[in-house]
């Protein structure tokens, strides 16, 4: 039997806990965030409103899944002024290590779908809204538009999620079918 868990551990994720799909705390306002005033990566991707689709369809990428798994890239000691250079490679090396987790569990698992913060960056050049995705089996789907509540589903995941001054916590979430 596959062991998610033991995947997450060998991408070498500060954190990992599983979660229960009943668990993802889902939240409408959180959805609404994702407009052209609150975020710059409104109408960028196709996994970013308004090309995502409604909140409503997209709440149907949970419908029959099991559950899946939280995974935190974590760091301390930064400084958010002048540590820019930095987070950019803290952030590409959270999306390649969450990447290949779900590379790995499409192999062994069904239904699988990648959750990140802020949109879809896959692709060097997204082709939205010119042509259909061209990696849509690859997508790295938006938390935010999906509506999820990210404290609350780590803190009903049991996994330790916050924000400290000088630490920078990415997170990530794979789920899949039972």
């Amino acid at each position: 039997m596959f062991d998610v868990m033991a995947a997450a551990r060998e991408q070498e994720f500060e954190i990992c806990a599983l979660v229960d799909i009943d668990d993802i705390v889902i939240k409408t306002e959180l959805a609404e965030s994702c407009s052209p005033e609150n975020c710059p990566k409104y109408a960028s991707c196709w996994t970013c409103p308004p090309g995502a689709g409604s909140y409503e369809e997209l709440q149907e990428h949970f419908l029959g899944k099991a559950g899946g798994v939280l995974v935190q890239t974590l760091r301390h000691n930064i400084d958010f002024e002048k540590d820019a250079d930095r987070l950019v490679e803290i952030r590409t090396l959270h999306h390649k290590r969450l990447d290949a987790l779900a590379n790995v569990c499409r192999g062994e698992l069904e239904g699988v779908l990648e959750f990140s913060t802020g949109g879809c960056d896959v692709c060097h050049v997204c082709t939205y809204p010119e042509a259909p995705c061209s990696r849509p089996g690859e997508q790295r789907l938006s938390l935010s538009a999906h509506g999820v509540d990210v404290a609350e589903t780590a803190q009903r995941a049991g996994m330790e999620y916050g924000f400290e001054k000088g630490t920078i916590r990415f997170i990530g979430m794979i789920v899949y079918e039972g």
